[in-house]
């Protein structure tokens, strides 16, 4: 059972998540349709309540909105809206 599903939500049999394909998937937020781009991540470095400390393939660190992205069940990708990719400050 789902996290969703133990909350009452009916999930369709063929629910895509978005992580099936290399296509960007989208989702409903309050600003309406978003578009998110799969990131490769090497790992969380760290976590708050509200955000993820991301390392990514090329070593670089950006703080990342939990409220914003969706992160993979194994941890080795995030998706995060196309206006945030390219808006990143990075860290040290």
């Amino acid at each position: 059972m789902s996290f969703a599903e133990e909350f009452g939500h009916d999930i369709p049999n063929d629910y895509d998540d978005g992580y099936g394909g290399n296509k960007s998937s989208g989702y409903y937020s309050g600003r309406g349709s978003v578009t998110l781009e799969k990131c490769h991540i090497n790992s969380i470095e760290r976590t708050t309540a509200k955000a993820y400390l991301v390392k990514f393939k090329d070593n670089s660190k950006a703080w990342i909105p939990k409220s914003e992205s969706i992160l993979s069940n194994d941890s080795k990708i995030i998706s995060i809206p196309t206006w945030m990719l390219t808006n990143l400050k990075f860290v040290k």
